[in-house]
């Protein structure tokens, strides 16, 4: 009969046997799951990869529309500009755009335009079509008659029968220091230490606007010591005053224009108003010299008009415009 086997020398036996199929298979699960981590790893670097090079390429496209988009803008403002100047259904040079036009808006109210203009992208254009209407503009004035740093007179004189005001509203005036001149009147009102001034952003408008045919801007001429050119008509009645601009470099000269309806703005050199009476105002940072017969009626709607409606302008419609890409810039 054969001999029983303690059970402590079968155990030993099956340890012994067992332990190297055990230690294998745990040596496959780390070796499997050590690989799909790295895969997993792998995969994520990828995709982070593939994020970072798309994210660059729309950082790189949408620097690209900013700018087509800027070059529209800027081809806009030049061709909206010229559409104050240029007759209808006229193509326009404007640099940086492949073509530019201004056509009739039939139908649309009056003085409207439809602006057509295509902006260069690869391989084709970006046309923007968009409604312009013809409107007007004014320059921000003080509510003052007289505004100036001194004024100069004959002998005799005082600013209070200089400036006179409208009805019997007194004349307002803003000096930038007293004046012997300014002796107290109940037909005047004037202030001291007011500094006004063209800046060179108004500057540029105006001599803009002073380029337009239709315009009532006058700039006056250097060459001819400040004396401003007026055309038939204007400044000649309450209903076409006209807006007067110092040149550079040289004193506004208004002598002898009689009775004259308009704002006169002038620089430093200030403004001579001898043998002239001004219905509306006078602007100056510098000195208005009156002489011994120039004056100013104070004009408040003439003024107004200066402030609101003397600069022609051309604007584009809200809402009205569009973006179409055309040819192969898709």
């Amino acid at each position: 009969m054969p001999r029983a086997v303690r059970p402590s020398r079968l155990a030993h036996v099956t340890r012994g046997r067992c332990q190297p199929r055990l230690l294998s298979e745990q040596r496959g699960s780390v070796l499997l799951a050590t690989l799909m981590m790295c895969l997993g790893l792998s995969a994520t670097a990828l995709a982070l990869a593939t994020v970072a090079d798309l994210s660059r390429l729309l950082i790189v496209e949408d620097e690209l529309a900013r700018q087509t988009l800027s070059q529209a803008d800027v081809g806009l403002a030049s061709v909206v500009w010229a559409a104050t100047e240029k007759p209808l259904a006229r193509t326009l040079e404007v640099p940086g755009l492949a073509y530019a036009r201004i056509e009739e808006s039939p139908g649309a109210a009056p003085f409207s335009m439809v602006l057509v203009a295509g902006v260069p992208v690869d391989g084709g254009s970006l046309e923007v079509r968009a409604r312009l209407e013809r409107a007007a503009d004014g320059i921000d004035l003080p509510d003052r008659a007289l505004v100036a740093a001194n004024a100069n007179a004959a002998e005799g004189r005082l600013l209070a029968d200089m400036v006179c005001g409208s009805g019997e509203t007194p004349a307002r005036v803003s000096l930038r220091s007293p004046s012997p001149l300014s002796a107290h009147s109940s037909s005047l009102e004037v202030d001291f230490g007011r500094a006004w001034a063209l800046d060179e952003g108004q500057v540029v408008v105006l001599e803009q606007a002073a380029d337009v045919s239709s315009s009532r801007v006058v700039l006056a001429e250097v060459g001819l010591a400040g004396r401003p050119q007026l055309r038939a008509a204007q400044g000649t009645a309450p209903e076409c005053p006209v807006l007067v601009v110092g040149g550079r470099g040289v004193p506004l000269d208004l002598t002898g224009f009689g009775d004259l309806y308009g704002v006169a703005l002038a620089g430093d050199l200030g403004v001579r108003l001898e043998g002239t009476t001004l219905y509306g105002g006078v602007f100056t940072s510098g000195e208005v010299r009156f002489g011994q017969s120039g004056r100013i009626l104070d004009s408040p709607t003439v003024r107004r008009w200066a402030s609101t409606a003397s600069l022609p302008v051309v604007r584009l419609v809200p809402g009205t415009r569009r973006d179409v890409v055309v040819g192969g810039g898709g």
